[in-house]
Formats: C-alpha cells, sequence, structure tokens
C-alpha cells in the first residue's frame, strides 16, 4: 500500500490515533500478614484455598460474588476491561 502511494504521488495514509486509559496499579512489595493463617487448621487451609480457586476463575470469566446466601451480590464486568 505504501508502494502505491509512492509510485502514484499520494500521500501518507493518515492514521487516527485512539485515546488509551491507562490505569496504573499500585503494587506494596511488603509481606503479606500470614498470621491468621497460622492459626488455622488444615482443612480450614483447605477450604480457603477452594475459595480463592473459586474466585479467580469467577473474574476469569467476568463476574464476582461477595458475600453469600440472601446477602449474596454479583457483579457482572463488561467485555472491555478484562482483558
Amino acid at each position: 500500500m505504501r508502494l502505491y502511494r509512492d509510485v502514484n504521488g499520494l500521500p501518507p495514509k493518515n492514521r487516527i490515533q485512539k485515546e488509551e486509559s491507562t490505569v496504573q496499579i499500585s503494587m506494596h512489595s511488603s509481606e503479606p500478614d500470614l498470621s491468621e493463617y497460622e492459626s488455622m487448621t488444615k482443612d480450614e487451609l483447605i477450604k480457603e484455598l477452594v475459595k480463592s480457586r473459586i474466585s479467580e476463575a469467577r473474574l476469569k470469566k467476568g463476574y464476582e460474588v461477595k458475600g453469600d446466601g440472601a446477602a449474596k451480590t454479583v457483579t457482572i464486568f463488561d467485555n472491555w476491561n478484562m482483558k
């Protein structure tokens, strides 16, 4: 396409620059507080691990669940902010 424009004396194609919003995420390098996990039993630790993996899978699918039972709220994310 560029060669065609050069051969025929056409001006270069003007590209429209898209405005991209930049989101800054602050990363904390401090050590996580593990004191609450140290006091848990093996079964409680396994339950917490399962909860975190379920939460991670839901976030990958585009929604988040907070609370449980009748007080459960589901937050659905738009497609544009998932990738």
